[in-house]
């Protein structure tokens, strides 16, 4: 597979005057917008080689390259990126408005002009922004637009393009352009950027630049398949790098000055794509908007700025954005949750059915503890036999759910294996795991182990989340009876799931008596509380 650095030591000795545009020399113009121009002027026209150089004596090659820098001095070094002219560098960074906006005007020929919105930087701003165009038309779209307004001259036909979330700058600047200024833009590239959103802009206006826009991904693409252009024509290519590195424009293949093309998407970015699209789809914008603020507000509590910082501090980094996020509004985490959910059911949790029933619970309170209450005494006194005989029958009845899924997606898909691989494996693993269970005496008991235990430890942690948000909002003395439940339930879990863990026994009889202890002594508690409220409020009567 051939490389950028090899077209543009093939390529680079051409200008664009003797070898006109082609589709790699869109992908590495749209890559060159990353460099960061700190402290560089250009009040006119500069020569690419000319600023690149500035740019080495000043600061160095900065920007999200990713260990490819030297693809910008062969770039620059090249006749054909070095000579052509650098104008209208705009790079406006407004956290308060979640605003992340930077683009770059070259002048390719005395007729041509290309003009190039960057994705985004490695600012959680500019990634809060990303977000935000699921639910609102962003500054950066707005600011696009005018953008593009001002590069009319009359005097050059104009090509809009951009990676990543620049690409859908190009496409919003492209589409609500006026009509009668639609003959400056000969072309449109989006190279790996989410489409418009639905609800939020009017979708009819992608015919306007149908005709005369490209699409590009990568085998394994995530951010081109959101919101998804389908009438404008696509090209997938094959990248050198795996996963979701495969985003970066440098890792593009090439085939003889040509991008390197595959017959279709990698079944990992599938399986993801179908799994975002239904999250997407059952998420109303209230809820969109909730989250996003909610997720962005706990990466800023937790004292992170860029994404470099996750990287940097790695686990840590994440451990502190999921106890801000955890302990954020219920709908928040329960919007979180959805996607889990709806990667394991192929299907979005229906939220007005969930609402009904949770309002018919909490119209009896009572109810839920009266079921953990029953649900402790069939643990205590159902046989062994009885409970491995029904937790197969459940395993069973997943795999066998699973299985249904995946076929119905290899029927939809014409029985392309590869694309649907993904869910084929998952298939495999489960049957492999279920026939482990059937045949190896201790696998349900050691499988048993590790999840009761590590859920008990989930629910302890989610507790002193619960306890410390209890205590952060009320005075010492206040909801006391609620507060010692909750430190009594969060020892108590820790030590059986230490216990459970370590230690176990050597039946499964064992983990169902202990689990039917904490639902016993938590649905106790909880039902004595709410008698004492109850109670307490007839008295004030």
């Amino acid at each position: 597979m051939d490389s950028i650095s090899d077209y543009l030591r093939w390529y680079g000795e051409f200008s664009f005057d003797e070898k006109p545009l082609t589709e790699v020399d869109n992908f590495i113009l749209c890559k060159l917008t990353y460099l960061i121009l700190t402290d560089i002027k250009i009040t006119s026209p500069r020569k690419f080689r000319d600023v690149v150089a500035e740019v080495k004596s000043k600061s160095g090659i900065q920007g999200t390259f990713y260990g490819k820098e030297f693809i910008v001095d062969l770039a620059a070094e090249s006749k054909r990126f070095g000579d052509i002219y650098l104008s209208r560098h705009v790079d406006v960074l407004d956290e308060a408005l979640s605003a992340q906006f930077a683009a770059m005007t070259f002048d390719l020929t005395d007729e041509l002009r290309f003009i190039s919105y960057r994705g985004t930087d490695d600012t959680m701003a500019g990634w809060k922004e990303d977000f935000m165009i699921s639910f609102t038309e962003t500054e950066a779209q707005k600011k696009a637009l005018a953008y593009l307004k001002d590069a009319i001259d009359g005097n050059h036909k104009l090509i809009v393009a951009g990676h990543s979330k620049g690409a859908n700058l190009a496409l919003y600047a492209a589409t609500h352009l006026e009509d009668e200024l639609q003959d400056n833009v000969s072309f449109v590239y989006m190279n790996d950027g989410p489409g418009l959103c639905p609800e939020v802009c009017d979708k009819t206006c992608v015919s306007k630049i149908k005709d005369k826009a490209l699409r590009f991904i990568p085998e394994y693409s995530i951010f081109g398949k959101l919101f998804e252009e389908t009438e404008i024509p696509l090209k997938i290519v094959k990248s050198t790098e795996e996963g979701v590195m495969q985003h970066d424009l440098f890792t593009w293949g090439v085939d003889h000055g040509l991008p390197l093309l595959s017959d279709s998407n990698h079944p990992g970015s599938v399986f993801i794509n179908q799994v975002l699209d239904q999250w997407i789809e059952s998420c109303n914008d209230e809820k969109r908007i909730n989250f996003v603020n909610n997720l962005f507000n706990s990466i800023d509590k937790a004292g992170i700025k860029t994404t470099t910082q996750v990287v940097q501090k790695g686990p840590f980094a994440v451990e502190k954005i999921l106890i801000e996020l955890l302990s954020l509004d219920k709908k928040t985490v329960r919007t979180f949750m959805k996607l889990p959910i709806t990667a394991a059911l192929d299907k979005a949790p229906d939220s007005e059915k969930a609402t009904k029933i949770k309002k018919s619970i909490q119209a009896k309170e009572w109810l839920p503890y009266v079921g953990m209450l029953l649900t402790s005494i069939l643990l205590f006194i159902i046989p062994e036999y009885i409970l491995q005989a029904g937790i197969s029958l459940a395993l069973l009845a997943i795999i066998v759910f699973e299985v249904i899924v995946t076929v119905r997606h290899l029927i939809k898909a014409k029985w392309n294996l590869q694309e649907e691989s993904a869910r084929v494996y998952i298939c495999l693993v489960m049957l492999g795991i279920y026939a482990m269970l059937l045949v190896k005496e201790d696998a349900l008991f050691l499988i048993g182990s590790v999840v009761i235990g590590v859920s008990f430890l989930a629910w302890a942690y989610r507790n002193a989340i619960t306890f410390r948000n209890l205590c952060n909002e009320t005075d010492k003395k206040e909801r006391r009876p609620e507060k010692v439940k909750l430190v009594f339930e969060i020892v108590f879990l820790i030590i059986l799931a230490g216990f459970i863990l370590i230690a176990p026994k050597d039946t499964l009889a064992w983990y169902m008596v202990f689990l039917g202890v904490v639902l016993l002594i938590d649905s106790i508690v909880n039902l004595g509380m709410i008698f004492h409220r109850c109670y307490t409020s007839k008295r004030t009567i």
